[in-house]
């Protein structure tokens, strides 16, 4: 049993060398691919910005805005992104029937996106892109909360990518940052 499983180690890591060393020293990435089907990408998407031109607490109008960037490096296309909400003093629930995908920018035709509740979590929503994102692309994604938070501050939101494949595996990006005022504010940040 003990020498199955080093053998077994010893696969799993040879692949992982192999993958890596493909990925390095080739001009075009290659997804990394463990033995045991996970697929992950070679290099993780970018958060570019998120932004949200409503930042009144309460407001019912308000849509939030994140784009991604697929680098050309990523090896893989982007399938879905878990956004969770991640701080924050109360609850934002989404209209996932409003979510919409934008390659590029928002004024371009929307491309296919499917937002859906993760069940076990109900900070977080799944958004997933049909067709997939292709490295060297751009997606900006917007979301529409039920009503923004009814409490002032500032919010954070994970967002984790995960690449085409039966197997996935999800990488963390960086934190998106919305701040939300008793009275008037506008514009965003990241």
């Amino acid at each position: 049993m003990n020498r199955k499983r080093r053998l077994q180690r010893q696969r799993w890591q040879g692949a992982l060398l192999l993958s890596l060393m493909i990925s390095g020293g080739s001009s075009s990435a290659v997804a990394i691919q463990l033995a045991n089907g996970t697929v992950s990408f070679a290099q993780a998407p970018q958060l570019i910005e998120a932004k949200t031109f409503e930042k009144s607490v309460g407001s019912l109008i308000a849509t939030y805005y994140f784009t991604l960037t697929v680098p050309n490096n990523a090896g893989e296309a982007l399938q879905r992104v878990i956004l969770q909400q991640s701080q924050g003093a109360s609850l934002i629930k989404f209209n996932l029937e409003a979510t919409r995908a934008y390659l590029e920018q928002p004024g371009r035709p929307p491309i296919g996106v499917k937002a859906e509740p993760v069940a076990t979590d109900p900070k977080a929503i799944v958004l997933t892109f049909e067709p997939p994102i292709a490295p060297g692309q751009t997606v900006t994604f917007r979301v529409s909360p039920v009503m923004n938070p009814t409490v002032a501050g500032v919010y954070l939101f994970s967002l984790t990518a995960f690449p085409q494949g039966e197997r996935p595996n999800g990488q963390l990006l960086e934190l998106a940052r919305l701040q939300f005022y008793n009275s008037g504010g506008r514009g965003g940040s990241l």
